[in-house]
């Protein structure tokens, strides 16, 4: 049963590091308001050139998808470590 709980654990990491990938090829226009409004890309730190129709990795690099699947990942493997109800 433990053993089962933590598969389920892991598999639930596994699947927000999935979706963090996911959302790296999304275009950005899909997630910031500066596209939608008025149709250029307006992110500090966004590459020289990038356009609304990007990906996430192309216009902002790679570390906004990594952060996501960090931030989404961590909980579910604290969880399956530790094995208590309190943390799950």
């Amino acid at each position: 049963m433990v053993r089962a709980i933590r598969v389920v654990w892991i598999v639930a990491a596994v699947a927000a590091a999935a979706y963090a990938m996911y959302c790296g090829f999304i275009q950005v226009g899909e997630v910031t308001l500066g596209c939608s409004k008025g149709g250029e890309l307006s992110v500090y730190d966004a590459r020289p050139g990038a356009t609304c129709e990007d990906s996430v990795f192309t216009a902002l690099g790679p570390g906004r998808p990594v952060v996501l699947a960090l931030l989404l990942m961590t909980p579910p493997l604290i969880a399956a470590w530790a094995l208590r109800i309190w943390v799950s």
